[in-house]
């Protein structure tokens, strides 16, 4: 059986941070994904959803979902990334607090 993996990370800049949704496999594929994004803190709570399709090359990461979110004490964040390929579903669930 091939093999899909998703990944979630984090990236900082200048003036917060960005988050980014990673897809990688060891075949050739096309599938779909769904990025979200939930933030929560003092200043209140938003939710950023990305959807789309995606192209993968065999064994080539792909970026498919990125958000860029500024720095805010004590928010914490929520974060899935949810691949959909070859009839099979790869989660990848995040949390990170910013400080």
């Amino acid at each position: 059986m091939s093999n899909l993996e998703c990944e979630i990370r984090k990236r900082a800049h200048a003036a917060g941070f960005e988050l980014v949704g990673v897809v990688r496999a060891d075949h050739k594929v096309n599938g779909t994904y769904s990025f979200i994004v939930n933030r929560t803190g003092p200043a209140g709570s938003s939710n950023v959803s990305q959807r789309g399709m995606f192209t993968l090359a065999s064994g080539k990461p792909a970026v498919v979902g990125s958000v860029a979110l500024n720095r805010s004490a004590g928010d914490q964040y929520l974060i899935r990334l949810t691949v959909q390929a070859d009839g099979r579903e790869k989660i990848c669930d995040a949390t990170f607090d910013d400080l």
